[in-house]
């Protein structure tokens, strides 16, 4: 991960990935293949109690959400800005939530929300006629890159804002 440079949205997104992963874990009882190991070695001796280890594992999970969620509100802004990823069309509620957040945050209006629909109906554009093209793109970098250079004023000022 540190090698890919991430971006706090791809973070966020493996994040909820990983609550997911947990929490289904949790439901469905998972225990995991070395735990298997020691319940038959140990269970077979009298040494451990499945019971026991069901709860453990059960608790384990438990602790690994409440310490997971504790990390939610630092998420709470980004989790506005997932639109980034560009891996769907654009939608004008998520980019204007996210320009608020940033308006909000710079206590000024440094984004032209008349302007911003603007662009992001170009970039949609762009999206629609190059879609072949910038799915071949591997990382949203290349293809934010891809989008500004195909843009057709060359600006797109307000959404590089954001």
């Amino acid at each position: 991960m540190e090698a890919e440079q991430p971006t706090a949205i791809e973070i966020f997104t493996w994040y909820r990935e990983l609550i997911k992963k947990i929490e289904e874990r949790k439901k469905q009882k998972f225990v995991p293949f070395l735990a298997q190991q020691i319940l038959i070695k140990k269970g077979d001796s009298g040494q451990l109690d499945s019971k026991k280890l069901l709860l453990i594992i059960d608790t384990f999970y438990e602790n690994c959400l409440k310490y997971l969620n504790l990390w939610e509100n630092n998420f709470e802004e980004i989790k506005n800005f997932n639109w980034v990823l560009l891996k769907e069309k654009l939608e004008w509620a998520s980019i204007h939530n996210s320009a608020e957040i940033i308006n909000k945050q710079l206590s000024s209006n440094v984004i032209n929300f008349d302007d911003l629909f603007d662009e992001v109906s170009q970039i949609n554009d762009i999206l629609d006629k190059s879609k072949k093209a910038l799915d071949e793109l591997n990382t949203p970098e290349e293809k934010w890159k891809s989008i500004f250079s195909a843009s057709e004023d060359g600006s797109l000022m307000n959404i590089k804002k954001l």
